[in-house]
């Protein structure tokens, strides 16, 4: 099961506090995408499109409710593995 790495009000407080993460989801017109250092790199992760609506859910959220989410353990795993392989 997809769990978010911190809950909604730990993702609120951090936004509240002035920091912006590097990592994160973020849910646009009905489009969602990971984004690291400010780049999508969906495409770039193996079933990336599925973790990050995974991801959306988990938060407790869908893709009609624009805004930025917390990744999952799942999506760090695959960021830490294409790091790994040479990607940024």
């Amino acid at each position: 099961m997809t769990k978010p790495i911190m809950s909604e009000t730990d993702w609120a407080v951090l936004f509240m506090g002035g920091a912006f993460p590097d990592i994160y989801i973020k849910v646009w017109d009905l489009k969602i995408k990971i984004v690291v250092g400010g780049m999508d790199i969906t495409q770039l992760i193996p079933d990336g499109q599925k973790l990050d609506f995974d991801a959306v859910h988990a938060a407790g959220r869908a893709i009609t409710i624009s805004g930025y989410y917390p990744p999952s353990k799942e999506i760090l795993l695959a960021i830490e593995e294409l790091r790994k392989k040479g990607h940024s």
